[in-house]
């Protein structure tokens, strides 16, 4: 975690490395992340990946805690027009390995 905190590189690397312990999905989906799968609002925030990424073709529901809310909530200045959350960050398990 200290690694993580230290990091001071890209901004969406930041993030993704940031918001990764709290969400518990493979290391490569954040990658794939679009906003319009993310809700930020309500007593329930969650990120709700599609069926057709997903293994067992299923919607999978990940429930957002507040530290990754605010997390992206940062991001939304930087990727919040563009279609991908992490847009930038590094996509394959050996880069993010080494980073974190």
């Amino acid at each position: 975690m200290r690694a993580i905190d230290g990091y001071d590189g890209q901004p969406t690397t930041a993030a993704v490395l940031r918001v990764a312990p709290y969400v518990f999905v493979h290391p490569t989906e954040p990658c794939a992340a679009e906003w319009t799968e993310m809700n930020l609002d309500g007593e329930q925030p969650e990120w709700r990946i599609p069926a057709e990424r997903m293994k067992m073709q299923e919607t999978h529901i990940v429930p957002l805690s507040r530290q990754a809310v605010g997390i992206l909530r940062e991001l939304v200045v930087i990727t919040g027009r563009q279609r991908y959350v992490f847009s930038g960050a590094p996509c394959d398990d050996a880069e993010l390995g080494r980073l974190s």
